[in-house]
């Protein structure tokens, strides 16, 4: 659900799908997964090879493999030691470098985070017409007010969106229906 539970991800959290097409994740420690509940689910192949997420972490695993780097337990990613030494612990500091990192590459930095990716595809999916229900589900909010604080949508068409298409979000999405 969040981008830094991605760190926390472990290698025994993980089992294959029965006939090898996709993978299942039982995840159970996040931030919001501290009550002994658990986020399951899972990712299927994908036909096209360049977007298939399943293959992505089968070729990252056969690399770790071929490096010597075990991974048959603890974190699924971690990062590197100043001296190159592959460490066992959360590398949520790292993702965020090299997010920065890339976004300055393509000279588009303007101080996104991990958690503002988040914010702002929940505000996309919002102006694309998902319902609150679902938007909440897909980000993984589990209350209303949560949601509110990040879906500031109102403030994005105000600032960022052309008038006509203030109008148009207006009558389609605020004024009740016939």
């Amino acid at each position: 659900d969040r981008a830094n539970d991605l760190t926390l991800v472990k290698t025994q959290e993980i089992m294959r799908f029965p006939r090898n097409d996709g993978l299942l994740f039982n995840h159970v420690w996040g931030k919001s997964l501290r009550d002994g509940s658990a986020n399951l689910f899972g990712i299927r192949r994908h036909s096209d090879l360049f977007l298939c997420t399943v293959k992505a972490i089968e070729l990252y695993i056969a690399i770790s493999s071929a490096l010597s780097l075990d991974l048959l337990s603890g974190y699924l990613f971690r990062p590197l030691s100043f001296s190159g030494k592959v460490q066992n612990k959360q590398i949520v500091s790292t993702l965020q470098s090299r997010l920065r990192s890339y976004l300055q590459e393509a000279k588009i930095y303007n101080g996104e985070t991990l958690h503002s990716f988040r914010a702002g595809l929940a505000i996309t999916l919002a102006l694309s017409g998902s319902q609150l229900a679902d938007i909440m589900e897909h980000v993984g909010w589990c209350h209303a007010p949560t949601a509110s604080h990040y879906l500031k949508v109102a403030r994005v068409l105000l600032f960022y969106v052309p008038e006509v298409l203030q109008s148009y979000y207006l009558v389609t999405t605020l004024l009740p229906k016939p």
